[in-house]
């Protein structure tokens, strides 16, 4: 299974030398001896199972395979931190049960925010703690100084992702638990202090970061930007998880909403580098962030006048031309993503018009959106000089703000006006909408606007939908002892 995700990672790199689908076949061979029973290697091996039904669109469960992977560590009690071993062997053992544990740790912390699903477990139900960097001495005296360097290296990467883990669980208890009688699980009394609170421990998270050379022999200057950029990206996301609607705050402030704004910006800029770098290789939490970002980008846009207020034409369509392009190279892979894509552009459209004639025109007329293809999204799109960007709290860097221009794909539109008293408004959008549905002087949004915003809030403060549709394929997609439907993986249950 482990060379099956290589390859796929080569194809979506755009090589074939590798076929994914015969190393899949010899896993699925091999899969009855392996779950047979539970075990560590089990573990090891339903890891890889999530991480292929991650880059696929495999008709699998991946919440309950999380849950299945969640239960087993149970079963073994690697959850529980065991005597301090002295035997080099035995803390081999250690690093690698520690590994173990919090990989589906944060597997699970990770496909339950995106699904808005409850966790598996709490933090205060395990007590094992996280892998650490290893002494020389531990290390073995025959192995590759090239090989461990970059062992330690992927080590130090993945602490920075299970240290961010635990502050997502923090969020997720504070903010997105159901209100119940009980006494011992009631929302925050004051939640904006909790959340101003997490709020600085992200920020402590993002500074150590920022500060980590990752100065390893193993790594390239390429993989450390990569790494930067994934770990910068996970920082937008928890940023925006963090104050966006929830169940402790359901109507936030405008601060909090252009926080998320800004955020969401800042996602699908990291994105469009990964992607420029090679280094996006479209998987399903990939996808489910970029269309998350470009929703709350206009989301918050179309809610929040202040965010209107503050929003530029050039750099909000340059955003959501970046999503609606990484959606459509994604596209190639995740056929039920194609859907969305188009669907979303039409959003766009409305989007720019309603920024465009509310005032902060820039010196062009905007430009209609124009889907992209798979080959112009992989080839066409390119990083943006100028482009926005934020500090570790979210906050725009107006020096880095161009002056002028929008983006080239954007068709010119006639000059009128969305929500503005001005007479002409009436017969733009009575051309738009002949049929009357829509009346700029008594409401603000459009009818495509308001179903999508009201997509937005059924699916309870996040944003999902079924990358394994009815039109994607997948060869062998089971495995015998964990498959299940996947058409249930864009339900919600209760956080």
């Amino acid at each position: 299974m482990v060379f099956n995700i290589a390859a796929i990672v080569k194809v979506r790199s755009r090589v074939y030398e590798f076929p994914p689908e015969r190393f899949y076949r010899a896993a699925l061979h091999f899969s009855r001896d392996c779950f047979s029973q539970i075990s560590l290697s089990s573990i090891q091996a339903l890891v890889t199972l999530v991480v292929h039904s991650i880059l696929t669109p495999a008709e699998v469960n991946l919440f309950t395979l999380v849950h299945i992977g969640l239960a087993h560590c149970i079963e073994l009690g690697i959850h529980r931190e065991p005597p301090p071993a002295t035997d080099p062997n035995d803390i081999k053992y250690q690093q690698i049960r520690r590994l173990a544990f919090f990989t589906v740790y944060s597997l699970d912390r990770s496909v339950s925010s995106i699904q808005g699903r409850p966790l598996g477990f709490r933090d205060e139900t395990f007590d094992v703690k996280m892998p650490e960097l290893q002494s020389p001495r531990h290390l073995s005296p025959t192995g590759s100084p090239t090989l461990s360097s970059f062992s330690a290296a992927v080590l130090r990467f993945a602490r920075f992702h299970f240290e961010l883990d635990r502050i997502v669980s923090d969020v997720k208890v504070q903010f997105y638990h159901l209100p119940c009688d009980s006494a011992c699980f009631a929302l925050p009394a004051d939640p904006e202090t909790q959340q101003t609170r997490i709020r600085d421990e992200i920020v402590r998270w993002w500074e150590k970061v920022a500060e980590e050379p990752f100065n390893f022999p193993g790594l390239d200057n390429r993989q450390r930007r990569m790494w930067r950029l994934k770990l910068k990206v996970k920082h937008h996301t928890t940023m925006v998880m963090l104050f966006q609607p929830s169940q402790a705050i359901r109507n936030p402030p405008p601060e909090s909403l252009q926080v998320c704004f800004n955020n969401a910006a800042s996602i699908l800029q990291d994105y469009q580098t990964l992607h420029d770098l090679q280094g996006l290789h479209h998987g399903w939490r990939t996808v489910q962030n970029i269309y998350a970002a470009g929703a709350t980008l206009i989301y918050s846009f179309w809610t929040c006048s202040a965010v209107r207020n503050n929003a530029s034409i050039a750099d909000l369509s340059r955003s959501l031309r970046a999503c609606s392009g990484l959606l459509a190279v994604g596209g190639e892979w995740w056929p039920s993503v194609k859907k969305r894509q188009r669907g979303f552009g039409a959003i766009v459209d409305l989007t720019i018009r309603r920024l465009y004639y509310t005032g902060n025109m820039p010196f062009k007329n905007p430009r209609l959106f124009t889907p992209l293809s798979s080959e112009e999204g992989q080839n066409g799109m390119e990083q943006s000089e100028g482009a926005l960007s934020y500090d570790s709290t979210g906050q725009q860097n107006l020096s880095q703000v161009p002056s002028n221009g929008t983006g080239a794909s954007w068709p010119h539109l006639p000059a009128s006006s969305v929500g503005l008293p001005h007479s002409h408004d009436s017969l733009h959008w009575h051309v738009t909408y002949p049929d009357g549905s829509f009346q700029p002087g008594t409401n603000d949004y459009v009818p495509e606007i308001e179903n999508f915003l009201a997509d937005f809030d059924k699916s309870e403060f996040s944003w999902s939908f079924p990358v394994a549709g009815v039109g994607d394929s997948c060869e062998a997609s089971n495995f015998q002892t964990q498959a299940t439907d996947y058409k249930d993986t864009g339900q919600y249950d209760s956080k």
